[in-house]
């Protein structure tokens, strides 16, 4: 019989989160085991397509194609194991991502138990909302001085304001006669 997947079809949160978004909830399963002389081994790949993956407990499992803490990985382990680190699932959006993100989680059971491996899988939507980004002023360094009674000359050389959103900007320079 296949090995199953099961889950949540939707996640939310904001963009540049201060702690990764929980993904918790997807268990996989396989008949099979309940037939089996010992635990078998499953095979389950995560993947994301803006942002990065974690697992908090990572005990009794196997990385491949790739690390915990990246874009995909695949990890192979009995089911109890594969479930308690699916448990502590997270996901981080890459920085100032903001969209809808497809989480991607294929289940294999290796050919475990009679004949060929068989496969199921499962997707979820991650709806990340954007947040409004401060705009970044950039100063020359050194920045130029004004000393008493002495004309400067400002032609704006090296300064520059940048928004990570796009968004128009106004600029204002005032001066003091401090």
């Amino acid at each position: 019989d296949a090995p199953t997947v099961a889950g949540p079809a939707n996640f939310s949160g904001q963009e540049d989160p201060t702690s990764p978004i929980s993904l918790a909830g997807f268990v996989v399963d396989d008949i099979d085991d309940q037939f089996a002389e010992a635990p078998i081994d499953l095979r389950v790949s995560l993947s994301v397509d803006n942002g990065s993956l974690s697992l908090a407990n990572t005990s009794g499992l196997t990385f491949s194609g790739g690390a915990n803490g990246g874009g995909s990985f695949s990890v192979t382990g009995t089911i109890a194991a594969l479930n308690t680190a699916l448990a502590g699932l997270s996901y981080d959006p890459d920085e100032h991502f903001n969209g809808i993100d497809t989480f991607q989680i294929d289940v294999d059971d290796l050919g475990n138990v009679g004949g060929g491996s068989l496969t199921d899988d499962a997707s979820a939507m991650i709806a990340i909302a954007a947040v409004n980004d401060a705009p970044v002023v950039n100063v020359p360094d050194p920045a130029p001085l004004a000393v008493k009674n002495l004309d400067v000359v400002f032609d704006g050389g090296g300064f520059n304001v940048s928004d990570v959103d796009d968004d128009d900007l106004t600029v204002t320079l005032s001066l003091d006669n401090a």
